[in-house]
């Protein structure tokens, strides 16, 4: 029989109010979370900016066809970077390149379109084929002599398919190729239909762009504007190449259709203050200032309205971009401060926090001395348990694990116990915290990794008040821990990802009081998680939501044991939604998304809750 649990809820007085922004997300230019993962481009290095590895005189990952003479071309380009020179010498022969493993899906149609220059008359092929060479496409183009023109085409996959997609030249021609791209027509906001779906359901209420460590080393004005005109440039903190199709308005459009408030993070390490308040009169000044007017030419007359902005990203680090000492970072983020406010008055700045993973308060006291006044809030991210390799033991690791939202809250109300003890302003904020192993085994998208996480989101809400900002770390890909798994237009949730929506879509406004014994275990340590002597099992937190419901988050932690919640005579469960999977290392996948809420719904004095598991429940 399962152990009785009495839970008792005081729903006459709400204890403090909860921040609509305790359920954000995040977005950075890391890997592939923006391309390929939310951005709706099929084609990698559309302008061949990325490296000739294998020295054939083509980017990758473009193939050669045929043969012919190949160099990508520095000089001549619609960019400011590459264009791809291609010579066919063979009267009746034909040349070009190739990229493949194109996913398209059924009944969907594609926009293509590419610049081409020549010196000379040139017919250049355009064919999409199935992995049989079945044509999807096919259509041929003219150049015009000593100028660049852009092609455009369309066609329709009639069923999911793979594909490739080539640019054939055809007798004695030389030309030149830049900014190729291939599209779904049904894209809002430039991001895939299917993720667009996926992060809609979460109900995100705000979202933060471009970094993360990225922000450091972005130049805002490089993703303005035509894409097809803007400059790639190397990653210079996560490596590789960014092609900027997913710029300022992409974003802003993204968060306009899925009803979420943006927080940009402006280069603190590597950008300069006039940067970053240029920055913010082309989001918030009217269309007759000097940047209101260049965003105005690009398609949105109107201002953005950005309340949020971020100054900087995890300065205190030495991987950091830019990174300094705190009373460094206090001079520097006043002159920031004040010259984005003389463009805006209005906008909330968010200072760098210290490492939120140590119990070190140093960098928050200066931060909280200098900026007080200056800053509104104190920005900190949680992540664990950071250990760097496969720990022996997987139970032991996953009751430690379980265990960390005990150890961050208690850190967070700390941090919180800092910012009360100075005059000032500053409220915090989480703007990044996951699950992250760093131990190359994907296991922040685990049942074991959504346990902890439904874990800190129910110490995000007991913190009340004083957490006006959370967000996890990532929305999409990006590294293991992105809830959003995106290839090829196609995605998945994690268990992580169900977790965000159970609470999200309740929309809590206000925190009960609760009081339940919990039998508990002593932790282990693992990581950058110490160990813990006692920890409770049940994790329960009550709310009233937006519509005047009780809900009440139930998170298990036993492995082995179900408890039977007891509710107060005069409370009844009317729904039950219940996550959990056949074991703790359990993960969903593409083909097998079967890690997601299940709902009961009827009328129940008990509550049974199954060992490993995240419960919501509606009360009447």
């Amino acid at each position: 029989m399962p152990k009785s649990i009495s839970l008792q809820i005081d729903t006459t007085k709400c204890v403090s109010r909860l921040s609509p922004f305790l359920f954000g997300h995040f977005i950075e230019n890391m890997y592939d979370c923006i391309d390929p993962g939310l951005h709706a481009q099929l084609l990698t290095s559309r302008g061949f900016e990325y490296p000739d590895s294998n020295k054939d005189g083509v980017s990758d990952p473009w193939f050669l066809v045929g043969h012919g003479e190949y160099s990508i071309d520095r000089t001549r380009s619609i960019s400011p970077s590459n264009s791809q020179r291609i010579k066919c010498g063979l009267k009746n022969g034909f040349c070009g390149i190739s990229q493949n493993g194109l996913a398209l899906h059924e009944l969907e149609t594609y926009i293509g379109s590419f610049w081409i220059y020549a010196e000379t008359n040139a017919l250049v092929e355009v064919q999409v084929l199935t992995e049989d060479n079945a044509a999807v496409y096919a259509g041929t183009f003219s150049t015009d002599i000593d100028k660049w023109t852009k092609q455009v085409f369309h066609f329709t996959s009639l069923k999911e398919q793979c594909a490739r997609i080539l640019f054939l030249v055809h007798g004695t021609a030389e030309i030149w190729l830049d900014q190729v791209s291939l599209s779904p027509q049904n894209a809002p906001c430039k991001v895939w239909p299917n993720v667009l779906s996926y992060i809609k359901n979460l109900n995100p209420t705000i979202l933060r762009f471009p970094g993360g460590c990225f922000a450091d080393c972005y130049h805002w004005m490089d993703g303005i504007g035509d894409p097809d005109l803007r400059p790639a440039r190397p990653n210079l903190h996560w490596g590789g190449t960014e092609e900027n199709g997913f710029g300022t308005d992409e974003f802003l459009t993204l968060c306009s259709e899925i009803g979420a408030e943006p927080m940009i993070c402006v280069n603190f390490g590597s950008g300069t203050l006039e940067e970053a308040a240029a920055w913010v009169e082309y989001c918030n000044g009217p269309a007759d200032s000097r940047y209101g007017a260049l965003r105005a030419a690009n398609g949105h007359a109107a201002p953005y309205g950005v309340k949020y902005w971020d100054i900087g990203n995890e300065a205190f680090a030495e991987w950091e971009i830019g990174h300094c000492d705190a009373d460094a970072y206090c001079e520097k983020f006043q002159q920031f401060a004040t010259a984005m406010r003389q463009i805006d008055s209005g906008i909330k700045l968010i200072a760098c926090g210290g490492d939120g993973n140590s119990s070190d308060q140093s960098w928050n006291e200066t931060l909280c001395q200098q900026l007080g006044n200056t800053a509104d809030y104190l920005g900190i991210h949680n992540y664990t348990p950071l250990t760097g390799k496969k720990f022996a033991d997987p139970k032991l690791q996953y009751y430690a694990v379980a265990a960390a939202p005990v150890q961050y809250e208690l850190r967070m109300r700390e941090t919180q116990q800092v910012l009360q003890s100075y005059p000032g302003q500053m409220m915090l904020a989480v703007t990044e915290w996951n699950c992250n192993y760093q131990d190359g085994t994907e296991q922040e998208q685990t049942m074991e990794a959504a346990i902890c996480n439904a874990g800190m989101l129910n110490a995000f809400i007991r913190m009340g008040s004083a957490v006006q900002i959370s967000m996890i770390s990532d929305l999409i890909n990006g590294w293991p821990g992105g809830i959003i798994r995106s290839r090829n237009g196609y995605c998945y949730g994690t268990p992580s990802y169900y977790v965000l929506t159970m609470y999200a879509q309740a929309r809590p406004t206000s925190l009960l009081s609760c009081q339940y014994d919990s039998p508990d275990y002593a932790a282990t340590e693992v990581g950058n998680l110490k160990a813990f002597p006692h920890i409770p099992y049940l994790d329960i937190a009550a709310c009233k939501t937006e519509d005047e419901r009780i809900c009440v988050f139930i998170v298990n932690r036993n492995l082995d044991s179900a408890y039977t919640i007891e509710l107060p005579e005069d409370l009844v469960a009317t729904s039950i939604y219940t996550l959990t999977a056949e074991n703790f290392h359990a993960k969903n996948t593409q083909d097998r998304e079967t890690i997601t809420p299940h709902n009961t719904v009827g009328s129940f004095k008990c509550i049974e809750v199954l060992p490993c598991s995240v419960n919501k429940v509606y009360i009447a």
